[in-house]
């Protein structure tokens, strides 16, 4: 599916919209919900259906403090954020062009304390893929994913394709981190034991990156948005590329303050496989 309209401007800028205080947001009414936290509420029977034009929202749910914010600032500014401070909801907007397709991504990053349950109930309805994030080095944050948020996003949306991410690898080889988990006798969540419990809640895959080092991060959020117009969009057909090596996903030119510059590419066989439904885990 091509674009229906040219683009005006080849410099796309990252944008993060702030929203009102979470307390407020949730005493207030269902219209100035959708004003403010920039939600489509729509009815439930066009859910998963408002991304005809290229539009499509990913939210991010997952324990308090396992990487949800450093993973989406890290990804739309190419800066690690030093400095941990809990979110209740952000969201971040971006375009990007799959094959001549231009899409619209809306990234919810929700809080993952109890008392923003009120927000993962606004946001998980009307979402077109979910990145369920723990924490390969906190066992805890592993398990909560697996019980507690598979289950609260299945109760919200059944149907929605979710794609399982362990966060924080780079600590795997942290000495600090691991000499702390072994006074808990504890040992990091293993890849293996993560994608054996990938196919067991019948996510569409599991995939392991690193904010800091931006290992995997861009493949994550790519592997959304495919899987994302794969389910959400399935009477489309995407065109096959013509080439071994095309700009399957093309990010509009983006600046931070080291004004850095990034193409993604996939090949002609990670672009079939990634759009072929569910990645195999």
């Amino acid at each position: 599916m091509s674009c229906s309209t040219p683009m005006k401007s080849t410099r796309q800028y990252f944008r993060k919209k702030m929203t009102p205080n979470c307390f407020d947001i949730m005493s207030s009414s269902t219209t100035d919900l959708s004003s403010s936290l920039s939600i489509p509420i729509i009815p439930s029977s066009s859910m998963n259906t408002h991304h005809t034009g290229g539009h499509i929202t990913c939210v991010i749910i997952g324990d308090s403090g396992v990487g949800k914010s450093s993973l989406v600032v890290s990804y739309t500014t190419n800066d690690f954020p030093t400095q941990y401070v809990p979110t209740a909801f952000d969201n971040y907007s971006v375009d990007v062009s799959v094959g001549t397709r231009l899409v619209h991504i809306d990234i919810c990053d929700t809080g993952g304390k109890e008392q923003f349950s009120s927000l993962h109930g606004l946001c998980i309805p009307y979402s077109d893929v979910i990145l369920l994030c723990f924490s390969v080095v906190n066992r805890q944050s592993f398990d909560n994913a697996i019980t507690y948020w598979l289950s609260r996003a299945r109760r919200s949306n059944a149907k929605i394709p979710i794609i399982l991410v362990g966060t924080q690898m780079d600590l795997r080889s942290d000495l600090k981190t691991l000499l702390t988990l072994d006074q808990q006798k504890l040992k990091p969540v293993t890849e293996k034991e993560a994608r054996v419990c990938a196919q067991k809640i019948h996510a569409c895959t599991y995939i392991e990156c690193s904010a800091l080092t931006e290992k995997n991060l861009k493949i994550a959020f790519d592997t959304a948005v495919l899987t994302a117009l794969e389910f959400c969009d399935a009477n489309t057909t995407l065109p096959l590329p013509p080439t071994s090596t095309v700009p399957l996903i093309e990010h509009k030119e983006q600046t931070n303050n080291k004004e850095q510059k990034h193409r993604r590419t996939h090949s002609t066989k990670t672009w079939r496989k990634l759009v072929s439904g569910c990645i195999g885990v």
